[in-house]
């Protein structure tokens, strides 16, 4: 970048904004708007290539002018930054549209560079990159479905994001009988008119949840399935990727050339096991063959499904086995999540106050980098309340 790009930063605090400018002066040719109250009207005379809110004194302001710019410039990506990691406050700042939240200033003072060069690359590219998130056992019988489903869910409910649920399992998917939905767009469908798609064709021939979150369901016809290539899912892929901030993938439980394009277009591969021994020894060979495909760590995660406190088997021993720490685990519901799929409704739907659904709210939540919120005590919540 030899001449620095046209940036904004708005902000409350003077101190805040001599940081800002310090830091990212070499990046950003910077306007400062020290006023809350004007800042909308500066935004649209000056045109920013990419707008800096600063959300630590006031936050409904910078979320309504994020919400602003989002909807009138959507050109003009927003970063999001305060003084420290609000949970809560992450999740409102990408509801309002911003491409990215930082810590600023962190123990590293990099960040927010760091975050300006990420949405600005992203600008440069002309396109989205959704993050595509697998579920993937050996065995059938561990649950990737029911988690592919909720996690889908709980991502769309949480960031309000465009996610899109795709069932790889093109022989024995069962995405929609656990939704009780009908899906009448499917992979083969989508290789038909692989040739004119764009987001337009895709999003109007996709099947939609009430819920809110988009359904690619496995083909009803196993010669519509075979008729699928390994070229084929990488197409399906690269376009949904441009179209959507999530896809969530239910993989066959197989490591067929479609299964391994998806495997390694995935961003993250969450292998499911359940504590049992067998279980546990077939997903260390697939460990094996993921490190012989020279997959990163941060790449396949380890996710403990059904969890029961009282097994022999603890996440502890299962880090000791695996050699890397337990990503998450989903609490055993009892037939909770056979009643929600009896029902066809997703666990926040049908029984969003339980802990099956709590656990796999939090795993939605470390999948899009947010950190849950300590819960506090009933004494606690009520002194803040009156306070």
């Amino acid at each position: 970048m030899n001449r620095p790009i046209k940036g904004m930063c708005v902000f409350s605090n003077p101190s805040t904004g001599e940081a800002v400018a310090e830091e990212i002066g070499t990046v950003l040719d910077m306007d400062i708007v020290q006023d809350f109250v004007h800042a909308w009207t500066e935004v649209q005379n000056r045109r920013p290539k990419v707008l800096l809110i600063d959300m630590e004194r006031e936050p409904e302001a910078g979320l309504r002018l994020a919400r602003d710019t989002a909807s009138s410039f959507a050109d003009t990506p927003v970063v999001m930054f305060s003084p420290k990691k609000d949970p809560d406050l992450i999740i409102d700042c990408l509801r309002a549209g911003a491409a990215d939240y930082c810590v600023f200033p962190d123990q590293n003072g990099d960040s927010l560079t760091a975050a300006v060069k990420r949405v600005l690359n992203r600008s440069a590219d002309g396109h989205k990159t959704g993050k595509i998130v697998s579920f993937f056992s050996m065995k059938g019988g561990q649950g990737t479905t029911s988690l592919a489903v909720n996690v889908a869910d709980q991502i769309h409910q949480v960031l309000d994001r465009r996610v899109l649920l795709l069932d790889l399992n093109l022989y024995m998917g069962s995405i929609c009988g656990h939704l009780n939905f009908t899906c009448t767009y499917t992979p083969f469908d989508m290789v038909r008119d692989i040739s004119r798609m764009d987001e337009d064709l895709l999003l109007s021939s996709l099947s939609r949840h009430g819920r809110g979150f988009y359904i690619l369901s496995a083909p009803e016809e196993v010669s519509d399935a075979e008729s699928i290539s390994p070229e084929n899912i990488s197409q399906i892929l690269n376009i949904s990727k441009f179209c959507f901030d999530y896809i969530v993938i239910d993989l066959a439980h197989d490591f067929s050339d479609r299964t391994l394009v998806a495997l390694e277009a995935s961003d993250r591969i969450f292998l499911t096991v359940r504590q049992n021994f067998s279980v546990i020894k077939s997903a260390q060979k697939v460990f094996q063959f993921f490190h012989a495909l020279n997959y990163p760590t941060s790449k396949v995660e380890l996710l403990v499904n059904r969890f029961v406190k009282g097994s022999e088997l603890t996440p502890e021993d299962l880090t000791v086995v695996f050699q890397q720490p337990v990503f998450g685990v989903v609490q055993d519901g009892g037939r909770i999540m056979e009643k929600a799929i009896s029902k066809g409704r997703t666990l926040a739907d049908a029984y969003p106050r339980t802990r099956i659904n709590t656990s796999i709210k939090d795993i939605a939540l470390k999948i899009a980098d947010i950190e849950k919120q300590p819960q506090q005590s009933w004494f606690r919540r009520l002194f803040s309340a009156a306070r």
